[in-house]
Parts: C-alpha cells; structure tokens; sequence
C-alpha cells in the first residue's frame, strides 16, 4: 500500500486507483464534476468546507498552494 498522503489526514481516500476531488458545491467546483462525469471519468469526490477555512488548512495546500478549489489529484500520475 501507497504511504498516506497529508491531505488523508483531513480526507480519507477510499480507492486510490480514481482521480481525487477537492471542492465544494460552487459554479467552478460544479463544472469540474461535470467534465469528469461527461467524460466518463472515475473519480472519488471530497468536500473542502471553505466556510470554516479548510482550504487553508497544511493539508489542502499540500495539493493546492494557493487554497484555491477545485483541485485534483491523480495518485497514479507521475509522482503520485
């Protein structure tokens, strides 16, 4: 089994073999699960709580260093 990442110590990832979504019900987060769903592409989606500060949380900056959402993350790509 792959080492856990920082961000599963705020986000359990279930199956590492999907894409990771980091968002939130808004216009942007909204269009990123759209694409992935009219492209057929599996993914495991995780809500970032920007209303009590989780996007600025060590761990969702260790995907995104500028606490923006969305954010993907694909554990199988080059360098997990």
């Amino acid at each position: 089994m792959a080492e856990p990442l920082l961000i599963e110590t705020q986000w359990p990832i279930v199956d590492r073999s999907k894409l990771q979504l980091f968002s939130l019900n808004t216009p942007n987060g909204i269009k990123v699960a759209v694409a992935l769903e009219e492209l057929g592409i599996p993914y495991e989606a995780h809500r970032v709580a920007i209303g009590k500060g989780e996007q600025f949380s060590d761990a969702f900056k260790s995907i995104s260093p500028n606490s923006k959402i969305p954010a993907i993350v694909d554990l199988n790509g080059p360098g997990g």
